[in-house]
């Protein structure tokens, strides 16, 4: 069996995940695409305190490049929204692995215990104005049916659409102010439904694949996480892909049970191991982050206990509104609230606190001032202010060293 040190699992993640490396030409909407589906999902949120987490996260990897860039991939019909780890920009190719899903959705239609059941006939009439009338938003709709919507309090069309939408019948042709606009599929890709689909068994054995070798070392509840998979009959699903040797089993420094590496990151690993190739930048993330999301696996590797803590009374928050953990090479090193005040052109660091026993090194405060810099050139918003930050030392060289690179 494989064995790896700790640094050996936590380099082969942020090389695997697009991390890791200096950005070294000027970014394209290819890479974009390419990024994507390197992934294979890209979380969608709503957020937008500094750039929403689908465009930070590719940032992150890539560098500055237009946001709209990203939107024109979905509007030109290259990425489909749909469920996968969360609400995600999925690239289109992927269509089939995700027709289990809208078809379960589909039996709907006849339990009563459910909305779409109680209101059949009210969302083939929605399904009918988009047929006849064209593309819609929710906002298209005065409220004047008299139906109780669902989640948060939405009115009854927006809830229709949005159960169209699990189904499959309509997909978002595009965003407009961030809204969703909704169509029909079959109109914006015709045949897409007469590809062949994937049962639910191919479609998990395909994403546990994918997430060990986007991930270059998994352990089992990781890859039930990143597509929200059924962990029931995980274990046998990946003996079959060790059998099949797409994968293989390692042996990671500090955990008990054996993860699992896929064997086209055998040679990165080599990389690795040889110390031809490591982790040598410096990253500012998104909390929805492929690297983070998971909290369990983001303690597991890197040792940080992170919360998203927006969804968190404000008496009860430890460090902030919106927190972006800070990659340093190998290390998770710390996490800044910030805020983005496109009025002021300032981009705020509310909070700014590092990991006990992280060290203020030389090359730390050059690495993230740079990054800090490029974050807050790209947000439009140059000026940096960083408010409160307990180490004095971090404090007074990054605004040093920010104020050489404006």
């Amino acid at each position: 069996m494989i064995e790896l040190t700790l640094q050996q699992a936590r380099y082969l993640q942020i090389l695997s995940l697009g991390l890791g490396h200096p950005v070294t030409q000027p970014v394209t909407r290819g890479a974009l695409l390419d990024q994507i589906r390197k992934l294979g999902v890209l979380q969608i949120d709503t957020i937008h305190i500094v750039a929403r987490s689908h465009y930070f996260v590719l940032w992150s990897r890539l560098g500055a490049y237009p946001q709209h860039w990203l939107d024109d991939l979905l509007a030109d019909k290259l990425l489909f929204e749909y469920w996968a780890h969360a609400a995600c920009f999925i690239p289109i190719e992927d269509y089939p692995l995700y027709r289990w899903r809208m078809d379960a959705t589909q039996r709907q239609w006849t339990d009563p215990n459910v909305w779409l059941c109680r209101n059949a006939e009210f969302t083939r009439r929605i399904l009918e104005h988009i047929h006849e009338n064209g593309a819609v938003r929710s906002s298209d709709f005065v409220p004047e049916s008299g139906i109780r919507g669902t989640w948060w309090s939405w009115k009854a069309e927006k809830s229709a659409l949005e159960q169209l939408f699990d189904l499959g019948d309509v997909m978002i042709a595009r965003r407009e102010k961030f809204q969703r606009v909704y169509d029909l599929t079959d109109r914006l890709h015709p045949g897409i439904k007469e590809w062949p689909a994937f049962t639910v068994e191919e479609a998990r054995k395909v994403f546990a694949e994918r997430t060990v070798k986007s991930l270059g070392v998994a352990f089992p509840p990781w890859i039930a996480d990143y597509y929200r998979i059924r962990k029931t009959g995980l274990d046998r699903l990946m003996r079959e892909l060790v059998e099949r040797e797409m994968i293989m089993p390692v042996k990671v420094e500090g955990f008990e049970s054996s993860g699992y590496i896929h064997t086209a990151s055998l040679q990165l690993l080599e990389e690795i191991a040889s110390g031809r190739i490591a982790a040598t930048t410096t990253h500012i993330l998104s909390p929805f982050d492929p690297l983070v999301w998971d909290r369990a696996r983001l303690n597991g590797l890197f040792g940080m206990d992170f919360r998203v803590e927006c969804y968190t009374v404000a008496e009860k928050r430890k460090y902030g509104y919106w927190l972006l953990p800070i990659l340093h090479r190998d290390e998770i090193i710390g996490r800044m609230d910030v805020k983005a005040n496109r009025q002021r052109k300032v981009f705020e660091v509310k909070g700014l606190f590092l990991e006990d026993g992280i060290s203020v090194t030389d090359d730390l405060l050059d690495e993230l001032g740079k990054t800090l810099t490029a974050c807050a050139a790209w947000h439009q918003t140059p000026q940096v202010e960083i408010s409160n930050c307990p180490n004095v030392r971090l404090k007074s060289g990054l605004e040093s060293q920010i104020a050489k690179l404006i």
